[in-house]
């Protein structure tokens, strides 16, 4: 029988050459993690109520990743139609399956009194690996997807300092990415390159898979319902997401008056109209600049404060 789990394999290989490796890590994490049961039914034989139902599942638990492996269903579903699999039905998933209410923008960024709060409470109570994770995508404004995909390979040392350089493909945009590394931001990677492959390793050898952090944070908002996260300390500093780290560290880099270009390269964007075209100067130097000027900042907040459980490898984050 050609069962959904066949659908997924089938789907997953052929757009392989058509992602990043970074959609393609996630992509599969998201149908890996939430596919459950459907497995090993064929598709022709499942019903709108038996969607709707597993959708609204995971939607209890994560809207955001509902809504993704709703969207995930529906283009799997369509392709093994498309190339003549034994599905002959359309596939019952629509825009009201699982109910899940449209997803609302969001524009959240810590200040300097939820940082100094924050950085005390995620020593003492996140893993090393959410917690250094967490960190260096706010001194480097790296996406958490970057920092999680981070190798030995792509670390350096340079005439002006150690260096991360993250090739085209494992970025949004398709070009590889400069990203300098000072104080407290090289201490972290400097501990991590014992690991000798990625940085951030999974259980399965691979990069680390985007539900461990984002999971780890959010067991710990206190708005879990999972009777494994009842026992967890709540955050002092609600209402944020790993993503937010990234917005921090713009806003911080603004706040200093870095210059808007200098911060979009530091982001990764493309410069505005007539400049995103003609202006290629990479801003290496500047960039190594006001990353050091954003982490002594950081530092000032709390930062660079000892860590208890890597004081045992002589290390001070």
């Amino acid at each position: 029988a050609y069962t959904v789990r066949m659908m997924f394999d089938d789907y997953l290989a052929a757009k392989a050459g058509a992602w990043s490796e970074k959609s393609r890590i996630d992509t599969e994490s998201i149908i890996d993690g939430n596919v459950g049961k459907l497995a090993g039914r064929v598709p022709e034989d499942i019903s709108y109520t038996d969607l709707d139902s597993h959708i609204r599942k995971i939607g209890r638990r994560a809207p955001a990743v509902a809504r993704r492996f709703r969207a995930e269903f529906i283009a799997a579903w369509n392709m093994a139609m498309n190339k003549g699999a034994k599905i002959k039905a359309p596939c019952p998933i629509n825009s009201l399956s699982g109910d899940l209410p449209k997803k609302k923008p969001r524009q959240v960024t810590l200040d300097d009194h939820q940082l100094s709060i924050l950085f005390p409470w995620m020593r003492e109570h996140y893993s090393a690996t959410t917690r250094d994770a967490l960190l260096l995508s706010l001194y480097t404004g790296m996406r958490p997807g970057e920092v999680r995909g981070l190798h030995v390979d792509e670390i350096a040392e340079e005439a002006d300092g150690s260096r991360i350089l993250i090739p085209g493909e494992r970025m949004k945009a398709g070009q590889p990415h400069l990203v300098p590394l000072t104080g407290t931001a090289q201490q972290i990677v400097e501990r991590r390159l014992d690991n000798k492959g990625y940085l951030f390793p999974g259980r399965n050898g691979r990069a680390l898979a985007p539900r461990v952090v984002g999971g780890e944070v959010f067991a710990h908002r206190g708005t879990s319902k999972a009777k494994v996260h009842a026992h967890l300390a709540v955050c002092p500093v609600n209402g944020w997401s790993p993503h937010d780290m990234r917005r921090t560290a713009a806003t911080l880099l603004a706040k200093l008056e870095c210059p808007f270009w200098i911060i979009e390269t530091v982001l990764a964007h493309k410069l505005p109209g007539v400049s995103g075209t003609y202006n290629v100067y990479g801003y290496a130097k500047e960039r190594r600049e006001w990353l050091g000027k954003l982490g002594v900042y950081l530092d000032s907040l709390g930062g660079a404060k000892t860590d208890r459980r890597a004081m045992f490898n002589g290390v001070a984050l």
